[in-house]
């Protein structure tokens, strides 16, 4: 489907982050209305179009995460009226009070203005992911900042490259510049005694080489986690505290500066000066007597000996041990708990020992593993965070026995030849567990499986995975397999629900089921041979199959009713060809559903309380039960066969049916409603011979390919914009409509006659009924009508000459701006009363025109730059205002202005050609505003007492 203009907001009162995701990679602009007061987390993340987002005076939040993802965001617009928010020039959104910077826009211009982004010293808070997605080279702070917190992800996932901290700052918290992978230089303010504090994560995923703690600094784990670039390392007094786990997950220290008496060097070892903690581990050392302070040692950094090589152990028995740690074949275990906790560089065989119970985070972090080997599966319970990122393991990974957790990030980045898990006890696989894995063979999964987490396989390389006796797992969660390289999979049957974008971007996926062998309640023999059958499944969330580009045939419903299918759950499946469906839920499915161009065959079982499906010429439409309503058709259909029963065609219903040409249906048929867009950009050619038709809704054949239109006698309802960009040269408005809605047959290039039939009652032309129609030459216009609507004939510029019946009381703003229009004639005892701002503007070739004597008002522009030479009001003209530049640049000679007129505006006789004016006897004129007669070549003009 295309892409969507403007997405307007208006309810519900609080946006979640899946109120609206069907629009993701669709809407353009985002307007949120007044009925909506908070925009809550993630509500729009990862939307890829949306460049403007407009926020109503009435909204009172607006989360700083909504928006993350949005690359193309360039701008949010804050009412001036709201109370809570205020965007600067830039289009970046605020407090209103400027304290809180929410929102950075991601999309700058390369001007070196906008490289570096300066705080205002306002500014006492920053929201988590401000900066995310911006691509800035740094970031200043006012000089008179008195900023004292960087907040929770407040620089994450930004571009920066360098900022300078001021030394206001207190506090910098949890993952303030987390995964600001181009960020290369930190460098804090003039020091103070004041106390600081650097969060959790604060500066992971970074590329700083160089690092300086400042003074009366706490400092928190994990603060340099996966910094590769990072060589140097400073800390300057001993009033500074570093964290047992601060350096967890940074190998690249190459150098470490002291001036602190907390902290003490040997042999490249950074250790406590009681020698009790083990903080890091410089640089790899040969000789066994560097391990002479291990008996002190009481706690340790768990990546600390990922840094010292497996070489300098010649004998493992010669290794000192305090009964807390011992070194056993190269993997440092905590004897107390049983903990596996790290290893030693080079480790290529591993053993874990009898009793291990846990594998600790990190514990072989980036390490090349030849072989793998648990002596005891009975005791391992668990295995900790990160705990084989970035392993290259050759050999076979086996699990058995009484393993219940693994937890997130596990085996990310990692390289792998097999994994067998084999749990007795409730096996849980947490969030991202495998993401970006690469297992060369499989995964199998056996006995009790109970959660897999979000993104647990994201963006991994995998061809199959296994489920084998698993039945207590009730869901796939968001973005599961998403981005993987998975080809089949065999689902158990306990799963109902498939979360958001589980499968999104399986670009080779051919085979995911959820029974063992292939048999269906469909027919065998339609079953292509890249399928999807899932017939266990109640919910399918929003893109849970997007992107599947292989998928030719999908089976749903034929075991458990389906309940729920999300927008985009199955788009973007450009194989598909088979979607067959057993029982639902009502409203379940839509024109979107399933809408591939190739899809050719769509059955529904007959067991289905709600939906039918219908071939004609061995094409689907599908119709509600009774066949009363028309639903949607595959894509591809060429001709609809109309059944007679059928009464309504619902709203979009071959919208964006290019191949459909034609409409067949038997002279008793009984359709009374076509819906908004059903057959909007289609290829149709003609509508004839619906006798019964009542009502077309809004865009209801717009961009068609529509060269013939008769509408019929019983119709009363035309909506917004539904014959418009059609290619019909004869329109006739049939005498019992009621409602023409804006637009209706606009920017129609072929239309030049255009027909209301004499009985009609219309008071109203609606909003650029017939704007652009530039071949427009002939109107008969509705002999009650009171208001021509706003720009009616806008650009119409071969409509020389229209007759205005007597009922008529206002032509509307910009009625017949920019059109070919010559001359106006008003009917005998005209009714007219307004001519509305800019009603003829730029009528360059309009002659003459006669102003009816009940017309009293000519707003703003009314005939701006038309070519008119002289202007007459009929006698007893009642004018009171002439507007704002009403003839300015107009060729207007002469004027004589009629004694009812009470004000003449700013510019209105702004004319180079006008030479002569006159006040009628008795002038009521009590205001001329500036500049009235400018440019005019007036001789002399005689003022008339009564202006003030």
């Amino acid at each position: 489907m295309g892409d969507i203009q403007e997405l307007s907001i208006s309810s519900p009162k609080i946006v979640q982050r899946t109120d609206f995701i069907g629009y993701r990679y669709r809407v353009k602009n985002i307007k949120i209305k007044k009925d909506v007061k908070r925009i809550e987390s993630y509500a729009f993340q990862g939307f890829t179009k949306p460049e403007t987002i407009y926020i109503s005076e009435f909204l009172e939040y607006f989360s700083s995460s909504a928006t993350l993802n949005c690359e193309n965001l360039q701008s949010i617009t804050v009412s001036q009226n709201n109370p809570n928010f205020y965007n600067d020039s830039d289009m970046n959104l605020y407090s209103k009070n400027t304290t809180v910077l929410i929102r950075v826009m991601p999309k700058k211009t390369t001007s070196a203005k906008m490289q570096i982004f300066t705080i205002p010293s306002t500014v006492t808070t920053i929201e988590q992911f401000a900066f995310a997605n911006t691509d800035m080279f740094g970031v200043n702070f006012e000089r008179t900042s008195n900023i004292s917190t960087l907040g929770i992800l407040s620089f994450s996932l930004s571009g920066l490259y360098t900022i300078t901290i001021p030394s206001t700052v207190t506090s910098i918290q949890n993952q303030s510049f987390y995964k600001c992978q181009k960020l290369q230089s930190v460098i804090f303010g003039e020091n103070t005694n004041t106390q600081k504090y650097i969060g959790y994560e604060s500066f992971s995923y970074t590329s700083i080489s160089e690092f300086l703690f400042p003074y009366n600094c706490i400092v928190d784990n994990d603060v340099f986690s996966h910094c590769q670039s990072l060589t140097f390392i400073g800390i300057l007094d001993s009033s500074t505290s570093i964290s047992i786990n601060t350096f967890s997950g940074c190998l690249s220290i190459e150098s470490i500066s002291l001036n602190s008496k907390k902290y003490v060097i040997e042999n490249s070892f950074l250790y406590s000066n009681d020698f009790t903690e083990l903080y890091y581990i410089i640089q790899q050392h040969s000789g066994i007597d560097y391990y002479r302070r291990l008996p002190n040692i009481n706690n340790m950094c768990e990546t600390a000996f990922l840094n010292h090589s497996i070489n300098t152990l010649t004998r493992v028995d010669s290794i000192p041990t305090n009964g807390k740690y011992s070194i056993v074949n190269g993997i440092v275990y905590d004897t107390r708990n049983n903990y596996a906790i790290s290893s030693l560089n080079g480790i290529s065989r591993v053993t874990i020992k009898q009793g291990t119970v846990k594998i600790c985070k990190r514990c072989f972090f980036n390490q090349n593993i030849q072989s793998f080997q648990i002596l005891d599966h009975n005791s391992l319970t668990m295995i900790e965070s990160e705990a084989f990122y970035g392993c290259k393991i050759n050999s076979s990974l086996y699990f058995n026995g009484q393993v219940m957790i693994i937890e997130k990030y596990t085996f990310q980045n990692s390289e792998i030849n097999l994994i067998i898990i084999s749990a007795s006890e409730k096996l849980v696989l947490m969030e991202s567990a495998f993401e970006r894995a690469n297992i060369s063979n499989y995964i199998s999964i056996n006995h009790n499986l109970s959660y897999i987490g979000k993104c647990c396989f994201y963006n991994s390389t995998i061809t199959n995975i296994y489920f084998y006796n698993v039945q207590n797992i009730s869901e796939i969660e968001d973005e599961t397999f998403a981005n993987c390289t998975i080809s089949s999979i065999i689902l158990p049957t306990s799963i109902e629900k498939i979360g958001i974008s589980a499968f999104e971007n399986c670009r080779i996926l051919q085979y995911i089921t959820q029974s063992q062998t292939r048999q269906d309640t469909a027919s065998k023999s339609s079953i292509y041979y890249a399928y999807i059958s899932l017939n266990y499944i109640r919910k399918f969330e929003a893109f849970s199959f997007n992107n599947c580009t292989l998928i030719y045939s999908i089976f749903i419903g034929y075991v458990n009713e389906v309940e729920f299918i999300g927008p985009g759950a199955f788009s973007n499946i450009s194989s598909l060809i088979t979607v067959s469906i057993g029982n639902t839920s009502d409203n379940v499915l839509n024109n979107e559903t399933f809408y591939e161009i190739n899809l050719s065959q769509y059955f529904i079982s007959p067991n289905n309380k709600y939906y039918s499906s219908y071939y004609a010429s061995n094409y689907a439409c599908i119709y509600n039960k009774n066949f009363s309503i028309l639903l949607w058709s595959v894509p591809s259909i060429p001709i609809l066969y109309l059944k007679r029963e059928t009464i309504i065609i619902a709203d979009y219903a071959f919208y964006f049916r290019r191949s459909l040409s034609s409409i067949s249906f038997t002279q008793e048929n009984s359709l009374e409603i076509i819906g908004n867009y059903a057959f909007s950009f289609t290829s149709i050619t003609s509508l004839d011979y619906l006798h019964n038709l009542k009502s077309i809704g809004d865009y209801a054949f717009n961009s068609s390919g529509l060269m013939h239109v008769t509408l019929p006698t019983n119709l009363k309802y035309i909506g917004n914009m539904s014959f418009a960009y059609i290619s019909v040269s004869n329109i006739s408005i049939p005498e019992n409509c009621e409602f023409i809605g804006d637009e209706a047959f606009s920017h129609n290039n072929y239309l030049i006659n255009a027909t209301f039939e004499h009985n009609l009652i219309i008071l109203n032309l609606s909003k650029g009924l017939f704007s652009s129609c530039k071949k427009l030459e002939n109107v008969s216009l509705p002999k009650d009508l009171i208001f021509i609507g706003d720009e009616t004939f806008k650009e119409c510029q071969q409509l020389k000459i229209i007759y205005i019946p007597s009922t008529c009381k206002a032509i509307g703003q910009g009625t017949f701006e920019s059109s070919g229009i010559q001359e106006l004639v008003f009917a005998e005892n005209s009714n007219l009363e307004l001519i509305d701002r800019k009603g003829f503007y730029r009528c360059t070739i309009l002659n003459t025109i006669n102003i009816p004597a009940k017309c009293k008002y000519l707003e703003f522009q009314s005939f701006y730059g038309c070519s008119i030479p002289s202007i007459i009001f009929d006698k007893g003209s009642e004018l009171l205002t002439i507007g704002d530049q009403s003839f300015f640049q107009s060729n207007l000679r002469s004027i004589a202005i009629r004694s009812s007129c009470n004000m003449v505006g700013s510019r209105a006789f702004s004319a180079f050609t006008l030479y002569s004016i006159e006040f009628e006897q008795n002038s009521r004129v009590q205001s001329i505003e500036n500049f009235t007669f400018s440019n005019s070549i007036i001789e002399k003009i005689k003022i008339p007492s009564s202006c003030k």
